[in-house]
């Protein structure tokens, strides 16, 4: 090292005196260590990991508090696990894989009590790995307690994902994300629930904030969901797709109004189809009628038509003449039953049981024609609103025609009125 000028000779002895090193002390810090290790730390030189998932107080805080008591009845040493940053080893080291809400509770203990048993804690390093490996980390430890509320958890993952992206260089769809979670043993629930963390971010976050924070479940975020990719489905259904930008306005109009942490989401699909009303159809009981049935996945267009079996066309049986010359008419196919071991034969009916034969009408049932083709089968369509053609009464109308055909049928089976 040459030195250009005397002027920088007191300098670089004053240095030396006071210990000035420059802007590089880090660099003369003792380097943490490579592999998982045990020291004992003061309480001071740990702190919480400042990515914690967790962004509300855990409403489990009092009872941690008296876990901790508990251990200081018993003589229980306070144990965490801690990790810190390759470049940041000037400042204390962090939380590793949870346990914020725990040393919170420590120094609030330390703080009321004084006592120097919460003054030390016993302590295992592990070595850094990378900001997306630590949230990954603290994301499963908070999931095994099951206390981590849904909107935390899609904040985490969405800011995961962007750290990610920034360690690959790259940009990563949902499906990838769920695979390097899931390879770094995260399982999220694939890509369907990041899609919906998603929407929960950028969608619900800004719309209804309390009850997100407050605790809305899954099972709630999916159903408003539903309800708002019901309105592209309605919107299409009544040809009015134009409309989809100011629909979805009123929607999230709607839900802001709802925004109470303490009743939560009441919102029906019956309420989203009276606010839309205005600007679609104009009819409510027609919007509601639209809107509720594409919301329950069905088509409001369709119901499955009702089937009835045909009763065959009889065969007309020619009448006898008797000797005088007088019309005679055909004795009736007798009908047996059967009681005890007696065998009865009645007046009226068909004749035998099963496997029994019928004059002239094989072995198919009485005056049943099998040479003539079958007859095509009946469709009543019952009432769709909206059809052509169709009114409220029209399916009255068939059922009182079928009533009229069916007793000819029986007429011209007995020979009434021939």
């Amino acid at each position: 090292m040459s030195i250009e000028t005397d002027s920088e000779i007191p300098k670089i002895k004053t240095g030396i005196r006071e210990g000035d090193y420059g802007d590089n002390v880090a660099e003369l810090l003792p380097i943490d260590p490579a592999e998982p290790t045990r020291m004992t730390l003061p309480l001071e030189q740990i702190r919480e990991y400042d990515r914690n998932p967790r962004r509300e107080k855990n409403p489990r805080f009092e009872e941690i508090k008296e876990v901790i008591r508990a251990m200081r009845k018993r003589g229980e040493p306070i144990q965490m696990t801690v990790t810190r940053r390759p470049d940041e080893r000037d400042k204390p080291f962090m939380v590793h894989a949870g346990g914020n809400s725990f040393l919170k509770a420590v120094r609030e203990l330390q703080k009321e009590t004084q006592d120097p048993f919460f003054g030390e804690i016993d302590c295992l390093f592990v070595p850094w790995r990378s900001e997306s490996d630590e949230v990954i980390a603290h994301l499963v430890e908070n999931d095994v307690r099951g206390d981590l509320i849904y909107i935390d958890r899609a904040l985490a993952v969405m800011a995961l994902r962007k750290e990610i992206e920034r360690e690959l260089g790259e940009e990563v769809s949902q499906k990838r994300l769920a695979e390097i979670l899931a390879q770094r043993g995260y399982h999220v629930g694939g890509q369907p629930e990041i899609s919906r963390m998603q929407y929960a971010v950028e969608t619900l976050l800004p719309c209804i904030p309390r009850v997100l924070q407050a605790g809305l479940g899954n099972h709630e975020i999916r159903r408003i969901r539903r309800l708002d990719t019901t309105i592209d489905q309605y919107l299409d259904r009544i040809h009015m797709p134009e409309k989809l930008e100011e629909a979805r306005a009123i929607f999230y109009e709607v839900l802001a109004s709802e925004d109470d942490s303490e009743l939560g989401i009441t919102l029906t699909e019956r309420d989203v189809a009276d606010a839309l009303c205005d600007i679609t159809v104009g009819d409510i009981q027609t919007a509601r009628m639209y809107y509720t049935e594409l919301f329950m996945g069905r088509d409001p267009g369709y119901r499955e038509p009702i089937v009835i079996d045909p009763i065959p066309e009889p065969k007309r049986r020619a009448k006898r003449k008797s000797a005088g010359g007088q019309t005679k008419q055909p004795n009736p196919p007798a009908l047996e039953t059967e009681t005890g071991s007696e065998t009865k034969t009645a007046a009226f009916g068909i004749q035998g049981g099963e496997g029994a034969t019928y004059p002239g009408s094989g072995s198919h049932g009485p005056g049943v024609d099998q040479t003539q083709p079958s007859t095509p089968k009946r469709i009543l369509d019952p009432v769709v609103g909206g059809n052509e053609g169709q009114g409220p009464n029209s399916n009255h109308k068939d059922l009182r025609v079928r009533m009229r055909d069916l007793a000819m049928d029986l007429a011209r089976r007995q020979d009434i009125g021939s």
